[in-house]
């Protein structure tokens, strides 16, 4: 059965990739490791914040733990 995005590549519509390329990946890590948080990086590459925290676990990126939050404030 055709899918959505089968239509929709059919009809024209460009459908985007759920991740980073390669030059975009390099520049997650790069911006990660001087502090950049997953949700900034998130807005830079529309993209979830799950989904760079995929992208950078899978180049191998120590994960900060997260700050902020309801959880992770200690005031």
């Amino acid at each position: 059965a055709p899918t959505v995005s089968s239509h929709l590549t059919e009809h024209g519509v460009s459908v985007r990739g759920g991740g980073l390329d390669q030059d975009q990946t390099a520049e997650a890590v790069r911006l990660y490791e001087q502090g950049w948080s997953s949700g900034r990086l998130s807005k830079k590459f529309g993209v979830s914040a799950g989904t760079v925290l995929t992208v950078l676990r899978r180049a191998r990126v120590s994960i900060r733990p997260r700050r902020g939050g309801p959880h992770g404030r200690r005031d």
